[in-house]
């Protein structure tokens, strides 16, 4: 898989399907355990151990990407060598952006969470 690529799909399907619609706390929850459901599972395939922190999970606050700041959601992941990195950020204005630090390998797990998440949206 061409993790650019995919991620580039994913935000344009949750544009599509999502629009700049407030997204409602609950369906961040699920997204949530989507996530951490798929961080073990690559974690027990031998991969990096990576978790969403349970607190402050998510925020909701002003984020800059690429040097510009927009007002949004952010979800946070962690690892026992790194604290606080990107997960997945939601923008106000229906952009998206996915764990631009993370390996192919180490975002496979999150984009498939977050293509699971999509389809029961």
């Amino acid at each position: 898989m061409d993790i650019t690529w995919e991620k580039l799909r994913l935000a344009n399907l949750f544009k599509l399907k999502y629009g700049k619609s407030n997204i409602k706390v609950s369906e961040m929850y699920n997204l949530i355990y989507l996530l951490q459901t798929e961080l073990e599972k690559h974690a027990d395939n031998g991969n990096l151990c990576m978790y969403i922190p349970p607190i402050n999970s998510f925020i909701f606050k002003m984020i800059t990407d690429k040097g510009i700041t927009y007002k949004g959601f952010e979800i946070k992941i962690s690892s026992h060598y790194f604290k606080g990195r990107e997960c997945v950020n939601f923008y106000q204005n229906g952009g998206i952006s996915f764990c631009n630090w993370a390996s192919d390998v180490n975002s496979e797990p999150i984009l498939k969470a977050f293509r699971k998440w999509i389809e029961i949206i």
